[in-house]
Formats: C-alpha cells, sequence, structure tokens
C-alpha cells in the first residue's frame, strides 16, 4: 500500500513539472459576418490576439461547435499563413482586410505530419475567422461580404 501511495504521488509530482507549454486562455466575443444584402450570420468567437495565442490557435481541440471559432487578429494588415499541424478539426478560413472586408478564404485539413500545407492569405490581410469546414458554403459567405466585430 505504500509503495502505491508513493508511486501515485511521485506520479501527481512529475505532472505539475511537466515543461509543456499551457494551452492560452483566449477571450471570446460574439461577431457577424454581413453579407451584401445585409443578412447577418453571428459566430461566438474565441480572439486570439497574442502572439502565444495566434501559435496555439485551436491546436488539440476534439470538437468546434457550428456558430463558433477563433478570430485571428494581427497588428497590422499582410500576408497570412496558416497551417494545421495538431490541429484536429477540418475548417474554413475567411481572410478580412483593414476596412473589414473579406478578400480571400479557403478550407484547411487536419495535419499530423512535418511538413503541413501552409495556407496564405492571397491578398493582404488583417484578420482571419476560422470556422467549422462546410459552414461558408452552407451561408454562402464570398467576397463583398464584411467582418463586424461589434454587432
Amino acid at each position: 500500500m505504500k509503495v502505491r501511495s508513493a508511486i501515485l504521488c511521485f506520479g501527481v509530482l512529475l505532472a505539475g513539472c511537466s515543461d509543456a507549454p499551457e494551452y492560452p486562455v483566449h477571450k471570446t466575443q460574439t461577431i457577424a459576418v454581413r453579407s451584401p444584402n445585409r443578412e447577418l450570420h453571428r459566430f461566438s468567437v474565441e480572439i486570439a490576439d497574442t502572439d502565444q495565442s495566434r501559435e496555439w490557435g485551436l491546436m488539440l481541440r476534439d470538437t468546434l461547435p457550428q456558430n463558433t471559432g477563433m478570430l485571428f487578429v494581427f497588428e497590422e494588415e499582410g500576408s497570412l499563413s496558416f497551417w494545421m499541424k495538431n490541429t484536429t478539426i477540418p475548417l474554413d478560413i475567411l481572410f478580412f482586410n483593414s476596412t473589414y472586408e473579406l478578400v480571400d478564404y479557403a478550407s484547411m485539413e487536419p495535419c499530423d505530419s512535418t511538413p503541413c500545407p501552409v495556407t496564405l492569405s492571397a491578398v493582404p490581410a488583417k484578420y482571419a475567422l476560422e470556422i467549422p469546414m462546410g459552414t461558408r458554403e452552407e451561408l454562402g459567405i464570398e467576397k463583398g461580404w464584411v467582418l463586424l466585430l461589434d454587432p
């Protein structure tokens, strides 16, 4: 019995000393995308606006419910690149410029090998919205739509 307790205590001690980085806690916010005919689609998103939160993104998640996602916010508009290393959920990614216009989009598949394919914005963007794959097509989201950060 004492050996079992010692092994359990040693395991707890090791778990507390892990060098693995902690998954960042993201702020959440309701945003929307608006069609040219003013139809709104709201999403509850986690905000990735720091280097650490953008690096982690949606890695190691098992699910992403409908009407949720992650909004990546960058300081400046530029060419954005994303990859799906350690991401298990297929995603649509929507790229918006600094005036909140949808300028590009793509679908991304999970990747567990190296190197993973990289998805680049075709034109400069400041925001990238990751949502469950198929959502863009289901909602008919195309260029001409806009991002509303405070719907």
